[in-house]
């Protein structure tokens, strides 16, 4: 039946974070996390710029093209699957950046690792804040990731430049 606060948005009936594995997105992404582990020599080479990537050999525009559509695909199964918590994919791989710098050797793997725990903290937070009902674990994720993109901004581009 409905929690105890009725059968409206907190009423403790959200499913849990992890159903997306039962659903069946475990090909999708750890398929992305091993593609982005394999091409990240040729990644951190597209970092420093097109023209040396080309220079040493990498296609650039090949391997643009295939992230591209790989990554459209494992973004849009996540969200299919387990909703609107996009802010946790995007915040993990500039918290990684910042704290870990921008090998793609070591940022894609750890992102992974990150932005799980990052949305385990954050759904703990969601089912913590108002218990016995529960907050939708989005708003937690967007609460944190509207400010640290407005932070991220004024870091990168500076104020006067908004």
């Amino acid at each position: 039946g409905p929690g105890p606060l009725g059968s409206g948005l907190f009423s403790g009936r959200k499913p849990p974070v992890g159903r997306a594995w039962e659903e069946g997105a475990e090909p999708g992404l750890p398929g992305g996390l091993a593609l982005a582990v394999w091409k990240s020599p040729e990644l951190n080479l597209i970092a420093t710029g097109d023209d040396l990537a080309h220079s040493r050999g990498v296609d650039v525009s090949g391997v643009n093209r295939l992230f591209f559509g790989v990554l459209s695909l494992v973004i849009g199964v996540t969200v299919a699957l387990v909703g609107p918590i996009g802010f946790v994919g995007m915040m993990a791989p500039h918290m990684c950046r910042l704290a870990f710098g921008s090998d793609n050797r070591v940022l894609a793997p750890v992102s992974f690792m990150v932005g799980g725990a990052f949305l385990a903290l954050c759904d703990t937070l969601a089912r913590s804040i108002l218990s016995p009902a529960e907050m939708p674990v989005g708003i937690i994720t967007a609460l944190l990731g509207g400010p640290f993109f407005l932070w991220l901004l004024v870091k990168t581009h500076g104020a006067g430049r908004l």
